[in-house]
């Protein structure tokens, strides 16, 4: 999960499933439009609106991100913050 919209694209079209955290929701919105698909069926980027330094919205993107790609916590790991 990241705060950060540039990185959050970079992963995404890498390959890596992420969540984008942010406090405007038109913002992450557009970034949620332009994110590539995996395969072209599966979406790699979430978003949720909030403040990544407060630690319930910290944990709830890390359950949102086990819900949307549970296939990813065995492969890439724990869920972590990525700057």
């Amino acid at each position: 999960m990241t705060d950060r919209a540039e990185v959050a694209s970079r992963l995404a079209a890498d390959g890596t499933p992420v969540v984008l955290v942010g406090e405007d929701a038109a913002a992450l919105g557009e970034a949620l439009v332009v994110a590539p698909d995996r395969d072209a069926h599966e979406r790699l980027l979430g978003v949720m609106v909030g403040d990544l330094s407060g630690s319930a919205t910290a944990a709830a993107a890390a359950e949102m991100a086990g819900e949307l790609w549970p296939w990813a916590r065995t492969a890439l790991g724990p869920t972590e913050q990525v700057d």
